[in-house]
């Protein structure tokens, strides 16, 4: 109880003006301690850290709150606040005396929920949003207060897939605007696709470098690879370890490359190995190839002097685990 534990050492980083940073670790390795710290929430254990060269032990809450903006994973207790109070909270460090709002701060809130696609909902109870609504008003708060520096913690969770794309795709204009902005995730692939620049959390410390670097580099794979999981420097992607003890060929036709990926993907998925040459394959009895018909793709499977033709991937897998099946009997 009360004993302070050291997660990171010895980090020497810098956050750009205009960079777009993702921080990404394994769960309990520090990525939000870590926002805390930078934040002023959380005491620094050892070192400084500095605001265009003024220390954060230098700057009152005020300033730094004029600075500084951070959103947090954690659902707001009062669910019966509405949108547009907790985006307004987002104002208060320019306010006056008497904590009045003036007629650019309303703007900066509408614009903030105009934004973040909530503006429909400003009189709505929190209580009454999905998930993926309450994240939005969440970060609303954050655009609101309209800092040169942002820090977001797990700005995409709860939401969809297209709305993700949309919070990312927001970040990173926010960022060719200027703002400096960091936040954790554990979509390697997602952020890969919009930031500048990933700190990965590895052995205590940060490894940093365009998405690109980090996957060429070993250190994506000493930190996530287990048993059953392998990470795929070809696709920049985490993909489980299949035992394949069962093999196709499948032709490598260009015309139709992106059919052949995703039949080589559904096959290696149900543990069929596939090779894209006779010679490499234990089963050179079993070729599939890949034709288009009225713009339908069909793929053919050769088996012995067996010729039959489907018209999804879903029915051959079908097939190849009968002939499968009887080859293990």
């Amino acid at each position: 109880k009360g004993r302070k534990i050291e997660l990171l050492k010895n980090l020497n980083l810098n956050l750009k003006k205009g960079e777009l940073v993702a921080l990404i670790g394994k769960n309990g390795s520090g990525k939000t301690t870590l926002l805390k710290t930078i934040v002023g929430l959380l005491p620094i254990l050892d070192g400084e850290i500095f605001f265009d060269e003024i220390s954060l032990e230098g700057l009152s809450p005020n300033d730094l709150a004029k600075k500084t903006g951070f959103h947090s994973a954690l659902i707001p207790e009062n669910q019966e606040m509405i949108v547009e109070d907790l985006v307004r909270l987002g104002r208060y460090p320019y306010t006056n005396l008497f904590g009045m709002l003036n007629y650019d701060d309303y703007q900066m809130i509408d614009d903030a929920m105009r934004e973040c696609g909530i503006l429909h909902l400003r009189k709505k109870n929190l209580q009454q949003l999905s998930d993926g609504e309450r994240q939005r008003a969440m970060l609303a708060r954050v655009f609101a207060q309209d800092t040169d520096v942002m820090l977001l913690d797990e700005p995409t969770s709860h939401l969809d897939i297209p709305n993700k794309f949309e919070i990312l795709h927001l970040l990173q204009n926010l960022a060719q605007k200027g703002k400096t902005i960091l936040f954790t995730t554990h979509d390697l692939s997602l952020a890969s696709s919009f930031v500048d620049k990933l700190w990965l959390i590895h052995r205590h410390a940060i490894v940093e470098g365009a998405p690109e670097d980090l996957i060429l580099g070993p250190e994506l794979k000493e930190q996530f690879e287990t048993e059953k999981l392998k990470f795929d420097q070809d696709s920049g992607e985490f993909l489980p370890h299949r035992f394949t003890p069962f093999e196709v060929c499948l032709e490598a036709n260009k015309q139709h490359k992106t059919a052949v990926k995703w039949t080589k993907i559904a096959l290696q998925r149900k543990g069929i190995g596939v090779s894209f040459s006779p010679k490499e394959t234990n089963s050179n009895h079993v070729f599939i190839s890949i034709s288009k018909e009225m713009d339908k793709f069909v793929w053919n499977l050769e088996y012995h002097n067996d010729k039959i033709r489907f018209l999804s991937i879903y029915q051959l897998i079908a097939k190849l685990g009968k002939i499968f099946k009887n080859e293990l009997n």
